[in-house]
């Protein structure tokens, strides 16, 4: 196992442990194997990721040697975007990112779950989006303001999980306050990207 894969490892198992604190994600800690096969990926950076050293400032003690970790990670991690400058304009293009911890084709593998982390650097403005699988957000860094179909206005921060059901429309505010966050899927097409809008 050679240094990536190791520290990889210890990600994924701060996010088990992560998990298991919460009582409303007990299905998910179900679905996460204890020991899941490697499958790796090539680096792919983003100018996102030259920002995120601001980001352990804005976390908890829970959260803060595991956002560490993905900073001191993040230069070798597969980082992706789901949307074209056509799509969200430049702007949102320089302070976005993804990668798959856990997926069909994550750093770890699984067909029943995927485990993503985002990070969305102020002001930012996710608009509103949908996608099959149902959802939920836990917040490992900063914070923003989910709208969500059919519910009140939430600001949420460090702790909080934002849960989102199959094909409901939502919409986060990142205008004052940046945001990291675990996204977790489970049920239905877990490849399929999300849908912008009425799109």
């Amino acid at each position: 196992m050679d240094a990536f894969e190791a520290e990889c490892r210890r990600l994924y198992d701060d996010t088990l442990h992560l998990l298991r604190g919460e009582a409303s994600l007990h299905d998910v800690v179900a679905e996460m194997p204890t020991m899941p096969v490697w499958l790796g990926g090539v680096a792919q950076t983003l100018p996102v990721v030259e920002k995120l050293a601001r980001l352990p400032a804005q976390t908890s003690t829970k959260t803060h040697a595991m956002v560490q970790r993905i900073v001191d990670l993040a230069a070798d991690l597969p980082w992706q975007q789901t949307y074209t400058e056509a799509q969200v304009g430049k702007h949102y293009l320089q302070n976005y990112g993804w990668f798959n911890l856990l997926s069909p084709d994550g750093l770890f593998e699984s067909h029943s779950l995927r485990i993503s982390i985002g990070v969305w650097l102020k002001p930012i403005f996710y608009q509103e989006h949908r996608h099959e699988p149902e959802e939920d957000y836990v917040i490992l860094a900063g914070g923003g303001l989910f709208r969500s179909e059919g519910c009140s206005d939430r600001v949420c921060g460090v702790g909080d999980i934002v849960h989102h059901v199959s094909n409901q429309s939502h919409s986060i505010d990142m205008s004052d306050s940046d945001l990291l966050a675990l996204a977790l899927w489970r049920g239905g097409d877990l490849m399929r990207r999300a849908t912008l809008g009425g799109q």
